[in-house]
């Protein structure tokens, strides 16, 4: 008899453990997949800003009021990125030394609560990156909007 309930007691442990993992699990498969791909306006989006230049976005996502851009150097030279907008107002100015080849994470404050489902666009002839390039202050001005949907 006390077989039988520690058998069923473990059973009842591990399903529960396995619906506990699925719903911790499910938002973060949910944000890798719908942050970026979840329209074809934002799989152009990402197409684009990967080929940018100097500096690629290879991924980004929005999470209540703050948006994540992952930007990549794709020069031959060493950047210092200065300042990253999305608009005139919402911008992250810190400077991050980017050696050619690195990557880097740049927050916004979006200033706006974007809920879990809710789809997120900023206009590419509001995006612009200010850089130096061996001390010489550059701009570079978006490839396309940022588009996707709020994990």
């Amino acid at each position: 008899m006390l077989k039988i309930k520690v058998i069923v007691v473990g059973a009842i442990v591990f399903f529960t453990l396995i619906l506990a993992a699925f719903f911790f699990l499910l938002p973060g498969v949910q944000s890798q997949s719908s942050s970026v791909m979840g329209s074809e306006e934002s799989a152009t989006a990402k197409a684009d800003w990967a080929d940018a230049r100097p500096f690629s976005i290879t991924n980004y996502m929005q999470r209540g009021d703050d948006l994540m851009l992952i930007l990549r150097n794709e020069s031959n030279a060493d950047l210092v990125i200065i300042k990253t907008c999305i608009s005139e107002t919402k911008c992250q100015n810190r400077e991050d030394s980017v050696k050619k080849g690195e990557t880097v994470i740049r927050l916004i404050p979006v200033g706006e609560d974007c809920d879990l489902g809710e789809a997120f666009n900023y206009g590419a002839d509001e995006i612009v990156f200010e850089y130096t390039e061996n001390g010489e202050k550059k701009l570079q001005n978006g490839e396309a909007a940022i588009t996707g949907t709020c994990t």
